[in-house]
């Protein structure tokens, strides 16, 4: 009789009337957080807003006005999701107040104009970025009230990824 791994034995013991030939499939690994960091750094794959920098973000909401259309990007659970907002404010001290806050409720709804970092969770998981047709589009194809999308990505398709990022095909 050949020697079946612990793994098949378990689940044959478990699955009771299954036949005995029957082995269960291994998940593949799946990358995420520090592991996806590892790899991408802030790009992370499916991110619209991954190319913005800080001086986009500056110019966009220095020269918003009251009303006008403010996203905020939040990470959070192996998740991205974006919060579209409205501007309801500035202040002198170079502030932007939003309609909304961040859904891990850290931080309030004040950022700073320079850095789009939160005023009061400044080194936290909630980022202003620019209300861009792509970013607005993921906003809508992933709601933050579902919780935006999964950062989770198969080992196998790492290598496609990254040769995507780098403009290789």
């Amino acid at each position: 009789m050949p020697r079946r791994s612990a793994i098949t034995t378990a689940f044959t013991r478990r699955s009771g009337s299954r036949a005995m030939n029957e082995e269960k499939k291994m998940p593949s690994a799946i990358l995420r957080g520090r592991g996806l960091r590892l790899l991408f750094a802030e790009g992370w794959p499916g991110d619209p807003s991954v190319d913005q920098t800080e001086e986009q973000v500056r110019e966009y909401y220095t020269s918003a006005s009251e009303g006008d259309v403010a996203v905020i990007r939040q990470t959070y659970a192996n998740r991205l999701f974006f919060i579209v907002s409205k501007v309801t404010g500035k202040n002198g001290k170079g502030r932007v107040y939003l309609a909304n806050e961040p859904a891990s409720g850290y931080g309030g709804s004040a950022f700073w104009i320079k850095s789009g970092k939160n005023c009061f969770s400044p080194k936290g998981q909630a980022r202003l970025v620019v209300p861009t047709p792509e970013v607005l589009v993921h906003a809508e194809q992933y709601p933050a009230k579902d919780f935006g999308m999964r950062l989770e990505i198969d080992v196998a398709d790492v290598p496609g990824l990254i040769k995507q990022q780098r403009g290789e095909n």
